[in-house]
């Protein structure tokens, strides 16, 4: 009978081990930052459209270097150039104002998220996947799921 006890008791110390174990990783969570950001539709489109931006520039640059070097005198030339200069520049501030517009919304709307989930969830502390190797839900999938669905896309 004295080793049923120590048996019974044993195996009430473990579950009871297991069950503040589980309590405790409910607390915390792990999130794969780069997993999101290659699979969230709107960062997908915001990286597309800075390419396609910066395809448009190069092609920009290559005209209108064809054209300064189509003229035959110097000052028209430098003329031409520190015009292409100036153009260039205010055009690439443009594109890279944007992108950075359009990001500030995903980490927004990343952030809203992921206090959503962590809520619903009663997770306490998220920490970045490759942060801890055990002992936390991984909640990447269910945060991308839920991003990608209410996203609206705009160009």
């Amino acid at each position: 009978m004295n080793l049923f006890k120590k048996s019974f008791l044993s195996c009430m110390l473990a579950s009871c081990m297991l069950i503040s174990a589980s309590a405790f990783a409910a607390d915390y969570a792990t999130i794969d930052v780069n997993k999101v950001d290659s699979m969230y539709k709107k960062s997908i489109q915001a990286k597309a459209n800075l390419s396609i931006n910066e395809a448009e520039l190069q092609k920009f640059q290559a005209e209108q270097l064809k054209k300064i070097n189509l003229k035959s005198k110097e000052s028209e030339k430098e003329a031409m150039i520190e015009k292409f200069k100036a153009d260039y520049k205010k055009k690439k501030e443009k594109i890279l104002k944007e992108h950075n517009k359009k990001m500030t919304a995903i980490r927004d709307e990343l952030a809203a998220t992921l206090r959503s989930v962590m809520k619903e969830k009663d997770i306490k502390v998220l920490f970045r996947k490759n942060v801890v190797v055990l002992g936390a839900e991984d909640i990447t999938d269910e945060v991308i799921k839920e991003l990608n669905a209410k996203a609206k896309f705009s160009r």
